[in-house]
């Protein structure tokens, strides 16, 4: 992901912090959810086991859901660094045009792309959470 700045150097985009935190946020979430667990096999109390049981079935869920929110959040940051890269090639692509039509084709290959790979990115995200989404969701068949 490099591209030339206006000093002629080159600049790279990095990502490492923002996904360093998210990898940081779920494992702090894993030590804690390990912990409760702990205590939930330690309990012997009827009422507050169940209770307990509940919680723990909740947050398994709930892990999941955040497990994939966060992987979601990766991709799109991902996805917007290789797209930001294709709008700081275009200048130096519309640059290079010899004649009015050559400018029209540039622009339309960058937004034929840019809508390809929006439409590609938008499946790739879906893909999941629907996946997610059917599993919570009872199969039911519908009488008309």
């Amino acid at each position: 992901m490099n591209r030339q700045s206006s000093g002629g150097q080159r600049a790279d985009l990095d990502f490492a912090p923002a996904l360093r935190m998210y990898l940081d946020n779920i494992e702090s979430w894993r030590k804690h959810y390990e912990k409760l667990t702990q205590a939930q096999a330690a309990s012997t109390d009827p009422v507050t086991s169940a209770y307990e049981q509940t919680v723990a079935n909740l947050q398994r869920g709930g892990q999941e859901v955040f497990k994939r929110l966060v992987e979601q959040q990766i991709e799109l940051c991902r996805f917007m660094g290789r797209r930001w890269e294709n709008y700081l090639e275009l200048p130096d692509q519309l640059a290079r045009c010899r004649s009015p039509a050559d400018f029209g084709q540039t622009q339309l290959a960058f937004l034929n792309q840019l809508a390809s790979e929006y439409a590609q990115e938008t499946g790739r995200l879906l893909q999941p959470m629907n996946e997610l989404v059917s599993k919570f969701t009872p199969n039911t068949a519908m009488n008309s």
